[in-house]
């Protein structure tokens, strides 16, 4: 589930535990006025008084009810959605971790590479200055082939 669909879902929780609030305060608010308002002229049986005040009574109950299992369900989203971030986050800093030890290694192995190159690779006395163009594409040829040698024995692990 996307972040974006895990807020909606929340919002839409928030929305509902507070309509249901707005209900539960309504439905008492309008049974504390029936309650309060001043017996009718005609005269009433007592148990059908009785009644009303259990039916009001009862609606405010199921109200308060399902507005806390709204709110639960808001809080277990809520709490679900933490332990995704934590997760994911824990897994960015693993991926951190091993990019930063695989390019540690990398460099470990480049700088084994090119120590094992200092030491195999001599260069001709004669290619250290060369003024004729005959020497210094014999010198050319022969870094060449000396660097290809060494890629084969490097490779062999006879390095």
């Amino acid at each position: 589930m996307s972040d974006l669909e895990t807020g909606k879902t929340f919002q839409h929780l928030l929305v509902a535990a507070v309509a249901s609030a707005l209900v539960v305060f309504g439905l008492k608010a309008g049974a504390d006025k029936l309650l309060s308002s001043p017996p009718p002229a005609v005269s009433v049986k007592r148990t059908a008084v009785v009644v009303e005040q259990s039916l009001a009574s009862a609606e405010i109950d199921a109200a308060q009810v399902e507005a806390e299992r709204l709110a639960s369900l808001a809080k277990q989203e809520r709490l679900k959605k933490e332990k995704e971030q934590s997760e994911l986050e824990r897994v960015k800093r693993e991926l951190k971790l091993q990019d930063a030890l695989a390019s540690r290694a990398a460099n470990a192995e480049r700088q084994r590479r090119d120590a094992s190159w200092q030491r195999f690779y001599k260069k001709p006395k004669k290619c250290d200055n060369p003024s004729d163009n005959a020497i210094i594409v014999e010198c050319s040829n022969h870094y060449l082939r000396e660097e290809q040698r060494f890629e084969k024995l490097y490779a062999d692990g006879k390095l």
